[in-house]
């Protein structure tokens, strides 16, 4: 539940942000490849690569953003491995065509996958990370970004004596953000 109420105030943040003056709203749609060193105490040590898909909503404003996001990640050994999570970002205005980025992420990771003893696992944790990245503008509505993100999860999964463990999660993405105004 705490999980739940940290992403859900983080939320709260991001619509406000949406409402005050000067700012713009934000919908993006996400694409990338990354990978993740998994590892076991029982000599499993593999590292997953994947392609990812996603969906965030956010605010802007000169020098900032935040994002709430959803991500899906398609890798063979996971049955389902997905982000929900938020995003702030600085951004250095360089130019009039685009701007540089960086941030800190956070939110939450679930994940189901069977280890190598045919054991189902269920996996749910905080995550939390940066980002860097490029932004231009290629219209006044649209903005192409790419960018690198890693996120850190804080914990083990652990079944009868045998402990997974991932290593952080690093992403090289491209993302459409249209931009719009509220008013």
């Amino acid at each position: 539940m705490k999980k739940i109420n940290t992403i859900l105030c983080t939320s709260l943040v991001c619509a406000s942000l949406a409402v005050a003056g000067g700012t713009k709203s934000l919908v993006g749609i996400e694409g990338g490849f990354g990978e993740m060193g998994v590892a076991s105490n029982e000599g499993y040590d593999k590292t997953e690569t994947f392609i990812h898909g996603g969906l965030k909503v956010g605010a802007q404003s000169e020098n900032y953003r935040i994002f709430v996001s959803g991500r899906y990640y398609n890798t063979e050994s996971f049955e389902y491995l997905t982000t929900l999570g938020v995003e702030f970002q600085y951004l250095f205005n360089y130019t009039s065509w685009g701007n540089l980025f960086i941030g800190i992420n956070t939110g939450l990771l679930d994940a189901d996958f069977d280890d190598v003893n045919g054991n189902k696992r269920t996996f749910s944790d905080m995550y939390y990370g940066a980002d860097a990245g490029l932004n231009f503008h290629a219209s006044d509505l649209i903005d192409l970004e790419l960018g690198v993100r890693m996120i850190d999860v804080n914990g083990d999964n652990t079944i009868g004596g045998v402990t997974y463990s991932f290593d952080p999660m690093v992403t090289a993405y491209g993302s459409i953000i249209i931009k719009y105004d509220l008013d």
